[in-house]
């Protein structure tokens, strides 16, 4: 567990500049004492989703630096704002074999429902802290395909 937050540490000092822009972008609004979110809820950087349905593979987890990934039955989502919330560093994209993490305002036509369900679920539900296995049944990653 030590390697993870050590390995999340580095990957959070290396998103300084993202920080920055990030704050930027929102201006140095601060709310609950935390920098670098705002008070416009509906800034929603990041979304997973129809693809992680059934798969929930959990490598995004282990390269987010600020817990932002939330994990129900069947798919994970990510907490938009605020704290413990997406800070749009994009290290996770990358990651997802399934290709489900998208920004907001590249989510397809057809898939917009995705932004409400991140935004409506990822509050309630438990924090995803380490990658685990995918569930049961999910197809193969395409690597293994």
């Amino acid at each position: 567990m030590l390697a993870l937050r050590d390995e999340r540490s580095s990957n959070l000092s290396a998103l300084c500049h993202r920080s920055v822009i990030r704050r930027d972008k929102i201006g140095d609004k601060t709310r609950g004492g935390a920098i670098g979110w705002s008070d416009d809820d509906s800034d929603m950087s990041h979304v997973v989703c129809e693809p992680c349905l059934g798969c929930r593979y959990t490598d995004c987890v282990a390269v987010c630096p600020v817990d932002c990934f939330r994990e129900s039955d069947r798919r994970l989502v990510i907490l938009p704002d605020g704290p413990g919330g997406c800070i749009d560093c994009e290290l996770c994209v990358p990651e997802c074999p399934v290709n489900a993490i998208l920004r907001d305002i590249d989510v397809p036509t057809g898939w917009e429902v995705w932004i409400e369900i991140n935004a409506r679920e990822a509050p309630t539900l438990p924090v995803v802290l380490q990658s685990s296995g995918p569930l049961p049944g999910a197809p193969p990653r395409p690597s293994e395909s």
